[in-house]
């Protein structure tokens, strides 16, 4: 029997509502984005940090595997089914609907779904970064890595209408005991459900396949500890995300930014550089003093107090060649 969780998150999404849990406790790991040195001058000067869309990310394919995945595990024995009858004894109607809106976005969910990617981040890298990061974002550039005050992804507020998650790296097995498990805590918490107002039953369940479809990646690639921020304009607006047209690579793109600004009207405080960056992690490079520098002025004219304090050079051996 499932434990009563008087908490509707926690009774649809318990693997994400229990990697927060963690999260939140003290001393406990925070949060980096990992980039270019390009990249990242240019979020300093824009005091902007970028959405990309799914379908231009590296992992693209994994993302499509991830949600082909995702499609089969509820086919397998009647898993769907199952939900949708342990829902309707809470709330009759309200999985059908949820899953009518899911089938209807699921054809152009990576193609609207826009992403910042984040990596968890221990204090033992604070000196180092991971060297597996940099080997990805170190090659043929310089790689930095920004660490952020962890504090932002828990605020009340919601005036960005994007969504933090973490990743989800299962087997195929893993993923059919979470399905199960979700099955099993709606029934266990029937009579509590029933109070609930059916729309966001339906809202938090369509969240859940939504989420499961962007934030499930192959097993092998755990160690990343990846959490997306993902923002869906065609079905969670925002008044503040901006679409823009950018060329990344040649490729010219829309995308979305997310600005390094407070929004105190929303209860969204502690967007503004100075608050959210912690440290800013120089990656191996042939001109780590040249670089430390401008990385000091760009976060010195973004607003950041005592820049110079929160630079740092990795001195981790990156061998980019046999």
């Amino acid at each position: 029997m499932a434990a009563l969780k008087h908490d509707i998150n926690s009774v649809f999404m318990p693997r994400a509502m229990e990697h927060l849990a963690r999260l939140k406790q003290p001393g406990t790991a925070g949060f980096v984005h990992y980039t270019s040195a390009a990249t990242m001058i240019s979020i300093l000067r824009d005091r902007k940090i970028w959405m990309r869309n799914a379908r231009c990310m590296n992992d693209v394919s994994e993302m499509q595997h991830g949600c082909d995945r995702l499609i089969n595990a509820l086919d397998s024995d009647r898993r769907r089914e199952k939900l949708i009858d342990a829902m309707n004894l809470c709330s009759p109607g309200a999985a059908e609907k949820a899953f009518a809106i899911f089938d209807q976005h699921r054809p152009n969910i990576l193609d609207r779904t826009f992403i910042t990617c984040l990596s968890e981040h221990d204090q033992r890298e604070d000196k180092l970064g991971r060297l597996s990061m940099w080997r990805a974002y170190g090659r043929d550039t310089v790689g930095v890595a920004l660490v952020i005050n962890k504090d932002v992804l828990f605020l009340e507020g919601n005036a960005l209408n994007a969504f933090s998650s973490p990743v989800a790296y299962l087997t195929d097995e893993e993923l059919l005991q979470d399905i199960d498990r979700i099955i099993t805590n709606v029934g266990a918490n029937e009579y509590w459900l029933k109070n609930v107002d059916p729309s966001q039953l339906q809202q938090v369940l369509f969240a859940t396949l939504l989420f499961g479809v962007t934030s499930l990646k192959h097993p092998g690639f755990w160690e990343e500890r990846e959490w997306r921020v993902i923002h869906s304009p065609d079905i969670f607006p925002s008044s503040v995300l901006k679409p823009a047209i950018e060329i990344v690579g040649g490729v010219p793109q829309q995308i979305f930014k997310i600005p390094l600004e407070d929004f105190a009207v929303h209860r969204n405080v502690g967007f503004s550089p100075d608050k959210i960056i912690s440290r800013l992690i120089i990656g191996p490079s042939n001109y780590p003093g040249q670089v430390k520098e401008a990385m000091i002025d760009a976060l010195s004219a973004a607003g950041v107090r005592n820049a110079a304090d929160r630079v740092v050079m990795s001195d981790i051996p990156l061998r980019m060649h046999a």
